[in-house]
């Protein structure tokens, strides 16, 4: 089998796992109606045909939506939200005090709050005390990034949009969906009939077609301390658009354009009866966007030297890993799901989105090692084991030995010498410390 149809089946089987776990998943001929609260009766061995609606979209004939699908699901507010303690879920949540944040007063704690919940903290800088980070049934997706706000300077936009990575340089992008409760008569073979419960799958888009998005202008997001914005997604119902921005090392003039932020949507719809099928968002995502498209989201703080400005340990783990992966930074981190973005520009990135099956290509390795000769060419550098155990007469294999010797000093020197002045100022430290150590070793 060639390379290229290895890359086909595993594009192929990445797919149908989103379609299974996330959907949609369509199939079938397209002939069921759209617009009928009772589709035409159909015999069982009908019944069992895998079928489309005439417009394309996916019908579950089987199970209700949120017993087909187990990801990328947002339920109404007033779901069942936790699997281990339900008796607050109607408290307030404090959220934990952050000196280098001024205090807030008590609207935006009340805002954070009602932001939080449904929510996993996924990092600690997050300043809130989310109660329901093991909740079953999240009603809220957000993303939190570093904004500079002197580059982005026309305005915010936030969309409701299901946006996934393919492979490292494709991506797709969908409509996130309601599913619509409709009934069907079915036969048996000796003519008794039953009623069964069948779901159209709706998209969720705007007016003019696009995904839901809201535009947040700039003088909602900047100022002083803490500042939060709510809004209703226009022509999605109950679908709550959060944002909560705060200043990033408040005081630091070099720091004063950068602005923390939190986006959040929100699904407050209420329960309907028993069953959240119909009150659920499915294949739900948040997109941020600035409306300039320029690139303006800077590496998020991952550090204890980037949250707090100072450098505990220039071996520790977190310290070698900030050299080791400076190339591939992280410019956002989810609530909820995992976050992606697009290609970094001069060290920032234009727009960034959730995605609640991540998939990530890992480069091919090699154990095997390659030199440059004098005249250029690359060879294999290979130590042999027989020779060096005396099995070859005319070859102690010491010459190999030394060889490996010089190419790893040749490697220490290329490191000092190249890579290290291109390193941060504020990892320098680091990089040296590890020369040091590859030297004593």
């Amino acid at each position: 089998m060639s390379l290229d149809e290895n890359i086909r089946n595993r594009a192929w089987l990445v797919a149908r796992v989103r379609a299974e776990v996330v959907g949609p998943d369509p199939s079938g001929e397209p002939i069921v109606p759209s617009n009928l609260d009772k589709l035409p009766s159909c015999t069982w061995a009908e019944y069992r045909i895998p079928r489309k609606q005439q417009n394309g979209e996916e019908v579950l004939w089987q199970d209700p939506p949120l017993k087909r699908y187990g990801a990328g699901i947002l339920y109404p507010a007033g779901s069942h939200l936790s699997e281990t303690d339900t008796s607050n879920v109607d408290a307030e949540v404090t959220p934990v005090p952050n000196t280098r944040l001024q205090t807030k007063n008590d609207s935006a704690k009340a805002e954070e709050a009602t932001l939080s919940r449904g929510i996993t903290n996924a990092d600690d800088t997050e300043d809130y005390d989310v109660s329901l980070a093991n909740a079953m049934s999240p009603s809220a997706i957000g993303l939190s990034f570093l904004a500079d706000l002197s580059v982005e300077t026309e305005g915010v936009v936030l969309e409701l949009a299901n946006v996934t990575r393919i492979s490292p340089e494709e991506f797709s992008e969908g409509p996130s969906a309601i599913y619509r409760r409709s009934k069907v008569t079915v036969r048996t073979d000796k003519g008794q009939e039953s009623e069964r419960a069948v779901w159209l799958r709706t998209p969720m888009l705007a007016s003019d077609g696009n995904f839901p998005k809201i535009e947040i202008p700039l003088d909602e997001l900047n100022g002083q301390g803490t500042k939060v914005f709510r809004r209703l997604v226009d022509g999605i119902d109950g679908l709550l658009a959060v944002v909560v921005s705060r200043p990033w090392k408040s005081g630091e003039p070099d720091q004063a354009s950068l602005r923390l932020l939190t986006t959040t949507l929100v699904n407050r719809k209420n329960r309907s009866g028993n069953s959240d099928d119909e009150q659920s968002i499915f294949q739900a995502g948040i997109r941020v966007t600035g409306k300039s498209k320029r690139c303006w989201i800077p590496p998020y703080p991952e550090s204890d030297q980037e949250r707090s400005g100072s450098l505990r340990d220039t071996l520790s783990d977190e310290s070698i890993n900030q050299i080791l992966y400076r190339e591939h930074r992280t410019y956002a981190i989810g609530h909820g799901c995992s976050a992606d973005w697009s290609d970094s520009d001069d060290g920032l990135v234009s727009s960034i989105w959730s995605d609640v099956l991540p998939s990530y290509e890992t480069a091919a390795t090699t154990a095997e090692l390659e030199f440059s000769d004098s005249d250029g060419n690359r060879n294999k550098l290979k130590v042999s084991m027989r020779k060096l155990a005396g099995l070859d007469p005319a070859d102690s294999g010491w010459d190999e030995v030394d060889l490996l010797i010089s190419e790893y000093g040749n490697w220490i020197h290329k490191l000092q010498n190249d890579e290290l002045p291109l390193v941060e100022e504020a990892w320098r430290d680091t990089g040296e410390a590890l020369i040091e150590r590859v030297h004593a070793n």
